[in-house]
C-alpha cells in the first residue's frame, strides 16, 4: 500500500489555487497571504457566518498552511471550549473526523472548509436551543469521550456540593 503521505505539504502554488477559488466562490472573504515564524507561507481567511433565524453572526478566521495543518475559530463569541460542541481546548474548531478524508483527497478552503465550518455554526446554533445534543455526526470513540467527560463533571460537582456542605 502506498503511504498517505501526499498531501502532507503545500506550495506556494497551491496557496495560489486555493486565493483563486476563494476568489470564485467566496468573493467578500478577507484573505492575506502571511508568513510564520518558521518562515512558512499561509494563508489567512476571514468570513462572517449570518442566518436570519441565528442568534448572532459569526466572525470566522481560518488559517490554512498546509493539508494537515489548518485551524478555524470563531472570532466574536466567547464560547467555553467543549467536546459537547466539538471545540479544542484552544477554541478552535473539529470540523471533521480525519480519518473520513482520504490522505490521497486535497481539502479546499471554499468548497471544504468554509462550509464546514458553516455547518458548525448551524449545529452549535441548534445545540443552544435543543437541550444540548449535538446535531452533527460523531466520530468513532466520541460518544465513550462524552460519557467521562459527564462523569467527571458530575463527580467535581458532587465533591464542590460536599465540600461547601463541611464548611
Amino acid at each position: 500500500m502506498i503511504p498517505g503521505e501526499i498531501n502532507r505539504d503545500s506550495s506556494a502554488f497551491e496557496l495560489f489555487i486555493q486565493r483563486q477559488l476563494l476568489d470564485e466562490y467566496w468573493p467578500t472573504c478577507r484573505v492575506e497571504q502571511l508568513i510564520n515564524n518558521q518562515k512558512q507561507q499561509f494563508l489567512k481567511v476571514d468570513f462572517t457566518v449570518k442566518q436570519p433565524y441565528f442568534t448572532t453572526s459569526y466572525q470566522i478566521e481560518l488559517r490554512y498552511l498546509s493539508q494537515e495543518i489548518h485551524r478555524v475559530w470563531i472570532r466574536n463569541r466567547k464560547i467555553k471550549p467543549s467536546l459537547a460542541i466539538h471545540m479544542y481546548s484552544d477554541r478552535a474548531l473539529c470540523l471533521y473526523y480525519p480519518a473520513d478524508i482520504s490522505p490521497f483527497r486535497r481539502l479546499w478552503i471554499a468548497t471544504d472548509l468554509i462550509p464546514l465550518a458553516a455547518k458548525w455554526v448551524g449545529h452549535y446554533e441548534e445545540w443552544l436551543f435543543n437541550g444540548h445534543k449535538w446535531p452533527g455526526i460523531e466520530a468513532p470513540g466520541h460518544d465513550f469521550l462524552m460519557q467521562r467527560l459527564q462523569y467527571r463533571e458530575q463527580h467535581q460537582f458532587q465533591q464542590l456540593v460536599q465540600n461547601h456542605s463541611l464548611s
